[in-house]
C-alpha cells in the first residue's frame, strides 16, 4: 500500500504521517515523520487524542451516538498535553493533519502490536478514527494488519474461530450458511464448543488424548508461556516439529523433527504443503 503511495507520482499526493522509529523508506516520503521513541506509543496515541479534542477536531454527534466512554477517555487523555508527550516520545505529537483531512485512513502493523502496551496502542488507533467518526466512510478507516488470518478475524472483526469469511463459531446462522455452501451437514462443521486455544492443545498432548501434533512455521519452544512446561510436552513421542533446515540452528536435543529439504521453500497452512520453485540443488539427499 505505502510502496503504491511513494510510486504513484501525483501532484498532489494524500498527507501522510509515519509512526517510525526508523527513517524507513515510507518515512523518507511522509508529510510528517513522527520518530518516537521505542516503547512510547501509548503515550503519543493519548496526546494525539488529546489534541483532537482540545482543537474540536471530534464528530461529536458520532461519538455521543456510537461509542461510549467517552469521559473516561477524556480523563486518561488529560495527563499527555504537548509537553509531556514531547518529552516521553521525543518528538511532539502532531495531531493537525489527522485532526482536519476529510478522509483519514490508518494502518497498523507490527510496529504497534509487537511493543510495549500493544493492544492499548492499538485500540488508541481507533480510538482516533471513532473520534473523527471516520470509520465506515469511503477512503476512511483502520487497516489493522498482521502476519496471520485468524489474527485478522479477531483484530477486525470480533470472529473467536477460524471459520472462512470471518464466520463465528457460536452464531447458528453462520455455522448454516458455511454448511449450505460446503453441502455438508452442519455437525461436520466444529462449533458445538468454543475453538481450542494452543494452551488447551498442549494440555491434551500431556495428558495423552491428542496422539500426534505437528508443528509447522512456528517455534512453541521459545514463544509460548510456561516454557518448561511447554518444552518437556515438545520431547514427548507424539509431538513431530515439522521446520526447513536453517543454517547454523541446529535441531534442540530431545525435540522429534522433520527436516524439508527440497529445491525451494515449503509452507504450512492447515497441514497443506506448497512448494516454490528453488534458486539452487540442495545439498545431500533431498
Amino acid at each position: 500500500m505505502c510502496s503504491l503511495y511513494t510510486t504513484r507520482g501525483d501532484i498532489d499526493p494524500p498527507a501522510l504521517v509515519c509512526v517510525d522509529p526508523r527513517r524507513t523508506e515510507v518515512a523518507k516520503h511522509a508529510t510528517v515523520h513522527l520518530a518516537v521513541r521505542p516503547g512510547t506509543n501509548m503515550a503519543l496515541m493519548n496526546g494525539l487524542a488529546r489534541q483532537l479534542i482540545e482543537n474540536g477536531w471530534i464528530d461529536e454527534d458520532y461519538v455521543e451516538r456510537h461509542t461510549v466512554g467517552f469521559g473516561h477517555l477524556t480523563a486518561v487523555v488529560d495527563d499527555y498535553p504537548q509537553a509531556r508527550v514531547a518529552e516521553i516520545c521525543g518528538v511532539e505529537a502532531a495531531a493537525e493533519l489527522f485532526g482536519t483531512c476529510r478522509r483519514p485512513l490508518s494502518t497498523v502493523l507490527q510496529g504497534f502490536y509487537q511493543s510495549n502496551k500493544a493492544t492499548a496502542a492499538s485500540c488508541g488507533v481507533n480510538n482516533l478514527h471513532l473520534l473523527r467518526g471516520a470509520l465506515g466512510k469511503p477512503g476512511a478507516g483502520v487497516l489493522q494488519m498482521n502476519g496471520q488470518p485468524s489474527a485478522q478475524n479477531n483484530r477486525e472483526s470480533g470472529a473467536d474461530g477460524q471459520l472462512p469469511g470471518f464466520r463465528n463459531w457460536d452464531n447458528p446462522e453462520h455455522v448454516g450458511e458455511l454448511a449450505e455452501l460446503w453441502d455438508v451437514d452442519p455437525m461436520t462443521i466444529p462449533h458445538w464448543a468454543p475453538p481450542t486455544h494452543m494452551m488447551q492443545i498442549y494440555r491434551y498432548v500431556e495428558e495423552g488424548s491428542i496422539g500426534w501434533l505437528w508443528i509447522a512455521g512456528t517455534n512453541p519452544a521459545v514463544s509460548m508461556p510456561e516454557l518448561e512446561r511447554i518444552r518437556r510436552i515438545l520431547s514427548g513421542e507424539q509431538c513431530a516439529n515439522l521446520r526447513a533446515p536453517a543454517r547454523g540452528r541446529p535441531i534442540p536435543r530431545g525435540r522429534r523433527a522433520c527436516l524439508l529439504r527440497c529445491a525451494g521453500a515449503a509452507f504450512s497452512g492447515g497441514l497443506t504443503l506448497a512448494r516454490t520453485r528453488g534458486r539452487k540443488v540442495p545439498q545431500g539427499r533431498a
